[in-house]
């Protein structure tokens, strides 16, 4: 049995030692938990019902989601449109992957793109000349 199906049927037995008149102050030392707990699953039973909080609470369970990575392909793409129109902007370039490649990406994650190759913006440090800044 996993955690969470233990903790499921902790709520389980929660929604019925509730039901049966014990008292909320009680029901976290049959159980073994925390007393803010047993009022946030009370809490959240009274608003969905059991099994409407049981669904929702094996959604929030499930852990976090793996980053979406964009495509090399579409990478390699927002390098070469930049590079055809002459060190274009982060929107032309967005307009360009839509109408022509049918490409459709955030301006974010074009800025984001074009920062792995070109510096976009200098680091201005104090007392220290700039020199040579490739701009994007």
């Amino acid at each position: 049995m996993s955690h969470i199906d233990e903790r499921i049927t902790k709520i389980r037995i929660c929604n019925s030692l509730i039901k049966n008149g014990i008292s909320p102050e009680d029901t976290p030392i049959e159980l073994g938990i925390h007393r803010a707990t047993v009022y946030r699953w009370i809490r959240g039973i009274r608003h969905y019902g059991i099994n409407e909080f049981i669904r929702k609470y094996r959604i929030a369970k499930k852990g976090r989601r793996r980053p979406s990575k964009t495509h090399v392909l579409v990478k390699i793409k927002v390098f070469e449109v930049r590079k055809e129109y002459k060190d274009c902007c982060g929107e032309k370039i967005q307009y360009i992957l839509k109408k022509d490649h049918g490409i459709d990406i955030a301006v974010s994650t074009i800025y984001r793109i074009l920062g792995e190759k070109y510096q976009l913006r200098s680091k201005w440090k104090k007392y220290s000349k700039r020199g040579f800044v490739k701009k994007a």
